[in-house]
């Protein structure tokens, strides 16, 4: 099963939904209470959304595959890791644009507060994962030079993209 978290509904929530039904997977999209005062604070907003979403149907999956981008399992993971919960869960963590990386690669300095949470928790939720999968080599490797402590189960894996997959890609133009 597939667990994605997104901030809203969306034209491509409803493709890509009716794609992951094709194949028994669900899909869901999660939005969270901003509630936090702090800029830190809403930082971490949607990470415990996300969070307490599984928390409540943490016996539904077996796997969990979530993207490191701005820290959407960090809470999650660090759960795991702590002994708290998801301990009959695998999460498989996509390595795909770490702020810090792209940051870098497009040759910018972080300039917000909240730049500094998702540098964090992207680092920490690609440490934590059960396995991790870089669909780019070279963030692959920039993680290794970045002496990030990546688990056992580190893969490169090209990206492969939805419309390859599907048939009858006019369907949806």
């Amino acid at each position: 099963m597939l667990c994605k978290w997104l901030s809203k509904k969306s034209y491509q929530d409803a493709k890509n939904q009716e794609f992951f039904e094709k194949y028994n997977i669900d899909f869901f999209s999660i939005a969270p209470q901003i509630l936090a005062k702090t800029a830190m604070a809403r930082t971490m907003a949607m990470p415990y959304a996300a969070y307490e979403w599984l928390r409540q149907h943490e016996n539904c999956f077996d796997v969990v595959h979530v993207s490191e981008w701005r820290g959407m399992a960090y809470i999650a993971l660090l759960a795991k890791k702590l002994g708290i919960a998801f301990q009959n869960i695998h999460f498989a963590v996509k390595g795909s644009s770490p702020t810090l990386w792209s940051a870098e690669g497009n040759q910018q300095f972080l300039k917000e507060e909240r730049q500094l949470g998702w540098v964090f928790m992207e680092r920490k939720s690609a440490e934590m994962a059960d396995t991790l999968i870089c669909g780019s080599n070279h963030l692959f490797q920039w993680m290794v030079r970045n002496k990030y402590n990546l688990p056992e189960r580190s893969f490169y894996w090209p990206n492969v993209f939805i419309d390859d997959l599907m048939p009858d890609r006019k369907k949806y133009q």
